[in-house]
């Protein structure tokens, strides 16, 4: 969280004055995934980020407007039908994939 907060910074974003960050950790508990997606998308955030592949599908199950920045190093994209292609994702979703 650290550094996704310096990388904001350096670019001109500060908490308070021009964004507000919503962070949820569901501390590896698998069962607030989808319950913590659900409550981001009804506070109508502008961007979600997402780390980790069980995080990622909840997110992209979640709304298929919101743009999604995704942070999973064990998943195919495409493969797993969150993309068409890594070409060409269409879609909300965008990210690291391994």
């Amino acid at each position: 969280m650290a550094a996704f907060l310096d990388g904001l910074r350096s670019k001109g974003y500060a908490e308070g004055r021009n964004i507000t960050l919503v962070a949820r950790n569901a501390e590896s508990n698998s069962a607030q995934f989808e319950p913590l997606a659900k409550e981001l998308i009804a506070r109508k955030v502008r961007v979600l980020f997402a780390s980790g592949p069980a995080v990622v599908r909840y997110a992209h199950a979640a709304s298929d407007t919101i743009p999604i920045v995704a942070m999973d190093l064990e998943s195919d994209p495409v493969k797993d039908r969150l993309v068409a292609s890594i070409a060409h994702p269409g879609g909300n979703l965008t990210g690291l994939f391994f």
